[in-house]
């Protein structure tokens, strides 16, 4: 192919050449930058679309609208009772009672075991008394033994 020379092309470079990338594109293109590729602001979606969205409740308007209606002095409208306790409103009666005697059986349990723990302090006082007797007892059994002369080798007379 004597009549087409072929030369190898070699990819410009430098500001002519194009947006260089890697390490050294930050000083470069710091020099040749150009206003269109500057930050934009973002600009929401208009349209047909956008107008026609329809705005989804959030979870806590969701939450809002479920819980029951609140009437004057702070009191809960006895209508939505079965949504407040979760009990339906035949078995209603049946769970006032239970719950009462629940409390009522919680406070004897609870003075039972305030008793309890009175008698038990009172059990371990008189055992550490009981020990502090026998402690003293057994001293004053060896004072006398070894006033008597009993265990020094017998009777010094």
């Amino acid at each position: 192919m004597p009549g087409a020379s072929v030369s190898p092309t070699v990819p410009p470079t430098g500001p002519s050449g194009g947006i260089p990338t890697g390490p050294r594109a930050a000083s470069s293109s710091s020099a040749v930058a150009s206003p269109s590729l500057g930050s934009k602001p973002f600009n929401p979606p208009t349209g047909p679309a956008a107008h026609n969205a329809v705005q989804r409740p959030t979870l806590a308007q969701n939450l809002m609208n479920t819980m029951p209606v609140v009437l004057a002095a702070g009191k809960v409208d006895p209508s939505s009772t079965p949504m407040t306790t979760g009990v339906a409103k035949e078995f209603e009666m049946h769970h006032r009672k239970l719950k009462e005697d629940e409390e009522r059986i919680r406070e004897e349990l609870n003075t039972k075991q305030e008793k309890l723990r009175k008698y038990l302090r009172n059990w371990e006082k008189m055992e550490r008394e009981s020990k502090a007797f026998e402690l003293k007892s057994d001293l004053s059994e060896k004072s006398l033994n070894t006033l008597a002369g009993d265990g020094l080798g017998g009777a010094s007379f």
